[in-house]
């Protein structure tokens, strides 16, 4: 096999952390009242910027901060889908009952 047509452990790590966020995110699309999403990604939010100013002043490195906030904006993403989902589903079972 040739490096580049197999699926290295960071490719794979990243595949189970998306489907475990869109997993959770329709979890509590189905379960939590609409008023409540919001909490989980400020929280997000807040402590990714954290990350983020930590990266920039201990390696003063803009492009390291910015690569953790785009990284933390591609998991709210996937995590605002799997929200979506969950909700669209919880719409779906009440017209069926």
């Amino acid at each position: 096999m040739t490096r580049t047509s197999t699926a290295g452990a960071g490719q794979i790590s990243i595949l189970v952390l998306a489907a475990i966020l869109i997993g959770s995110g329709a979890l509590i699309g189905f379960a939590v009242s609409y008023e409540r999403w919001l909490l989980m990604p400020v929280a997000i939010e807040f402590m990714l910027g954290l990350v983020a100013v930590t990266v920039m002043l201990s390696s003063l490195d803009v492009c390291s901060a910015l690569g953790a906030i785009l990284i933390g904006q591609t998991l709210l993403i996937v995590y605002a889908v799997g929200v979506f989902l969950g909700f669209l589903l919880r719409r779906l079972l009440g017209r069926f009952s």
